[in-house]
């Protein structure tokens, strides 16, 4: 039997403070309960049986022995129950959506890097205003220059984050609401979004990543890691076929990417790593020529026995001894590429470094660059890192953390050398 009073040209749709719910119409009652996932995924719509076909009905929720709305229209218990869990859901995911998590500095760090030093807050979800996207993050960088970031130094390359800022970071995301022209709801994408699970953004900085680019892969490769790495040893290291490079931090998201660049280039590449496990990744997985552990071996004879016709590029990512055995190592018109020296990020007394007399007798090269001076050129980084991770010459390995707060201990596996491979954090 038919309702006299026929809703079927257009569903309506829930509204919260109502309970008001539209259906469409479909072809067998047998499909009904199996249509709970429709529901779900479109946001509101409800099918109520009648003897022959499915109706739009205006209710509230539903009660055990409640009647029709309309004449003929016969209510299914079990779409009923459907109905009702629907509502409460839609409920429950309105309220988890009305805030968000986000981390603060509130200490700078002297030593170790840990929860004393942050805050987490409570955010309400913010609405993009013309201009303006929302996304909501799904992964988190971390990296080593993050450290100086914390520092009191205000005399850096990129401004310290402040007491009471979100802390900055690199991430991966989805826009979930947008308002600007050039990005729509469902992009992937990759910016300096901080540590927090919701990131509003007028689009500065921020660049779409293909979802076919698992995200492991994009952080680990596209993001911060091959940008430094590429623009470090292409810009500044000069790397010609037949001569030695060495990498301290080899292992790392930077130095393995390096690594893998340069003997795909044709040269003998040495590692600097700490531990045997990583010398054995470098050497049988990547392809190294051979790993120096600077816990372990004696480090001027491990290099000799290595380079033993000197080093011609130096690609510097962590400091301490190392550095000076390598510069001791230096060939003539030999590159310095300094990348990072996380032996000194947290030391109350960086070491010296070494003298400058070989830098004369040797007419060495040293060059020390940030990223952020080379952002304009993340197209153009990336058509020379492309080829070779088409070509399968460029591995990588990601070290996850799960949950935002993890991130405010996860630093300091930087300290310990404890993380394998790129360091980031699912949210």
């Amino acid at each position: 039997m038919k309702s006299d009073c026929d809703h079927r040209a257009i569903p309506l749709r829930f509204v919260p403070g109502e309970h008001r719910i539209g259906i469409q119409r479909v072809d067998a009652l047998k499909s009904v309960v199996a249509e709970d996932a429709f529901f779900l995924r479109n946001n509101g719509l409800v099918f109520v049986s009648s003897e022959e076909d499915l109706w739009p009905v205006h209710c509230r929720p539903f009660n055990k022995g409640l009647s029709s709305p309309y004449p003929g229209v016969l209510i299914n218990h079990a779409i009923m129950q459907s109905c009702n869990d629907a509502i409460t859901n839609q409920q429950k995911r309105d309220s988890s959506m009305s805030t968000y998590k986000a981390i603060n500095l509130v200490k700078r760090p002297a030593g170790t890097i840990g929860p004393e030093l942050f805050e987490v807050v409570e955010k309400p979800v913010p609405e993009p205003a013309e201009g303006e996207f929302l996304v909501k993050q799904t992964y988190m960088s971390l990296d080593p220059a993050m450290m100086g970031w914390m520092g009191e130094d205000t005399n850096s390359y990129i401004p310290r984050v402040e007491l009471g800022d979100v802390m900055r970071s690199s991430g991966l995301g989805e826009v979930v609401a947008s308002r600007h022209p050039d990005f729509a709801v469902g992009d992937q994408v990759m910016g300096m979004f901080g540590w927090q699970e919701m990131a509003l953004t007028d689009g500065t900085g921020v660049n779409k990543v293909d979802k076919s680019v698992p995200p492991e892969m994009a952080l680990s490769v596209f993001a911060l890691p091959g940008l430094t790495a590429t623009q470090g040893l292409y810009g500044y290291g000069d790397p010609k076929a037949g001569e030695t490079l060495v990498v301290s931090g080899a292992a790392g998201s930077v130095g393995s990417i390096v690594g893998q660049l340069a003997k795909a280039d044709g040269l003998r590449v040495i590692g600097v790593v700490g531990s045997d496990e990583k010398a054995d990744w470098i050497v049988n997985e990547l392809g190294f020529d051979g790993a120096v552990n600077y816990k372990t071996d004696d480090l001027g004879a491990k290099l000799d026995e290595l380079a033993p016709e000197g080093i011609d590029v130096y690609f510097e990512n962590t400091g301490g001894p190392i550095q000076d055995y390598v510069f001791e190592r230096m060939n003539a018109h030999g590159r310095i590429v300094v990348c990072g020296m996380i032996a000194d990020y947290t030391s109350a007394n960086p070491r010296p470094g070494p003298n400058w007399m070989r830098i004369i007798k040797k007419r060495l090269s040293i060059q020390g660059f940030t990223m952020p001076d080379h952002r304009h050129k993340t197209k153009e980084l990336h058509a020379k890192l492309t080829p070779y991770v088409q070509n399968g010459q460029i591995k990588y390995r990601a070290h996850v953390l799960e949950g935002l707060e993890s991130a405010m201990n996860g630093l300091n596996l930087f300290l310990t050398g404890e993380n394998k491979g790129k360091l980031m954090v699912k949210l």
